[in-house]
């Protein structure tokens, strides 16, 4: 390498850069906040490094309030770029706390004019002023250490991915038959009504309704799954409110309430760990391997890779191959739980028939579609195969399977309204609820109106 290339400033260049794609490209799995565990795919690291390295050593030649001013605006980018990754506040909320008036704010974006005028007068102070520019180089230079983090986990991700997968197929080869005790399976926005409408199409849900006690009129503790699986953790009977919707978004609540749920004897996952790490759980969303520490046997959370994606400049593109290994990874850990000698129960919160739409019914294969009419079906069609397999496993390992869902679907379907714009009263029906004992294959439809969790817990005793 020629020797004039390693001067400080090239130095810098290469590490600012590299600091920026880290930055960009991190996993949003950080901290105890309920989001999918989702990773930007690695080329976009490697593409964004080469380009920002790139312009910066042409940017080099520039004039140097040009080439500071331009540090500030990959600053901003960057500082908003994270600022809607992790959802950390809003605009409107920081220039009413600027401004003092959330009327003059409203003003100012009715009069949009006007905010262009305020922020090119502050872009001109930057530019007088270049320290800033100077300034917001150097406050991404000081991240550099996240380089190593990023790497790292990035690395570690992979490791522990691959660890998992073959800790699975080396308990799969062993096909020891050990009889369970309990299984919750949590399907993810899976509608009742939908579901019925479309039942001639799905033989695995329509052999579970068959065969078990179906709850038709069933009502979930919460409005989406942030607060209804909390609550269903530890059995409320609740009515769902936006009241009590919104105290989960409060960070602190949210933590106190898992710790309850840890801490309490008579929670779901207490129950079913039984003091001896005899539970698996696994899932996505909620982080249940960290919230739920030391209260299961195993735990396993789903990950993403997305493109990248920002405001309207760069739309995300879900990768389709990432959303088809999570399904089959299903299949995976669910023969894991059974075919390991040490886990007697299980709570799986699987990411289906959820958007985003991975299977379209019109054309039999898979392939992502926003069509909500096509894609929920699509889902509902290849969730089923998962739902026959575990009725012929229950044969097999004996034990007692309760399907349930955390709430109908929030787009409108055909004539079903989606549940987002429905009351408390009228969202009953919406969620499905069946529960088929090993011992029993007696069906029973239940028409009363009942809650959730009182009916869980009665089946666990």
């Amino acid at each position: 390498m020629n020797i004039k290339f390693l001067n400080l400033k090239n130095i810098q260049s290469f590490l600012y850069s590299l600091t920026y794609a880290s930055l960009v490209c991190a996993p949003n799995n950080i901290g105890l906040k309920a989001s999918n565990y989702t990773m930007i795919s690695f080329k976009y690291f490697f593409i964004i490094f080469f380009i920002l390295f790139f312009f910066l050593i042409i940017n080099e030649n520039l004039k140097k309030k040009i080439k500071h001013f331009f540090y500030f605006i990959l600053f901003l980018v960057l500082f908003d770029f994270i600022k809607i990754k992790y959802d950390l506040f809003s605009y409107s909320n920081l220039l009413i706390s600027i401004f003092g008036s959330d009327v003059f704010v409203i003003y100012l974006k009715e009069n949009i004019i006007y905010l262009f005028f305020i922020f090119f007068i502050f872009f001109l102070i930057v530019f007088k002023y270049d320290f800033v520019g100077l300034a917001s180089k150097f406050v991404v230079l000081f991240f550099a250490p996240y380089i190593i983090f990023f790497m790292v986990s990035n690395i570690s991700h992979i490791f522990q991915e691959n660890k998992f997968v073959s800790k699975i197929e080396k308990t799969k080869s062993t096909k020891n038959i050990n009889y369970k005790k309990k299984l919750i399976v949590i399907f993810d926005e899976l509608d009742n009504k939908i579901l019925l409408d479309n039942l001639h199409l799905l033989p695995g849900f329509s052999n579970l309704i068959l065969k078990s006690n179906y709850y038709k009129k069933i009502i979930v503790p919460g409005l989406e799954t942030l607060d209804t699986l909390p609550n269903l953790f530890v059995f409320n009977n609740i009515n769902p409110s936006k009241i009590n919707n919104e105290k989960f978004k409060d960070q602190k609540y949210y933590l106190n309430f898992f710790e309850n749920i840890k801490n309490s004897k008579n929670s779901m996952i207490n129950i079913l760990n039984n003091n001896n790490n005899e539970l698996f759980i696994f899932g996505y969303f909620h982080k249940f391997c960290k919230l739920l520490l030391d209260s299961y046997g195993e735990c396993y959370e789903f990950k993403y890779i997305k493109n990248l994606n920002y405001r309207n400049f760069i739309k995300n593109i879900e990768i389709l191959e990432t959303h088809k290994k999570n399904y089959q990874m299903i299949f995976n850990l669910t023969d894991y739980f059974f075919y390991n000698p040490d886990l007697k129960s299980g709570i799986f919160h699987v990411p289906l028939p959820h958007w985003p739409y991975m299977y379209s019914q019109k054309n039999s294969k898979f392939m992502l579609t926003n069509d909500t009419e096509d894609g929920y079906l699509g889902n509902l069609i290849i969730l089923d195969k998962y739902v026959q397999y575990l009725l012929i496993k229950q044969k097999e390992f004996k034990y007692d399977l309760i399907v349930l869902s955390d709430h109908g679907l929030r787009d409108d379907y055909k004539n079903h309204k989606s549940v987002s714009k429905l009351t408390p009263d009228e969202r009953i029906g919406r969620a499905f609820l069946a529960i088929k004992k090993y011992s029993n294959n007696g069906k029973k439809i239940i028409n009363t109106k009942e809650y959730m969790g009182k009916i869980i817990l009665e089946s666990l005793k």
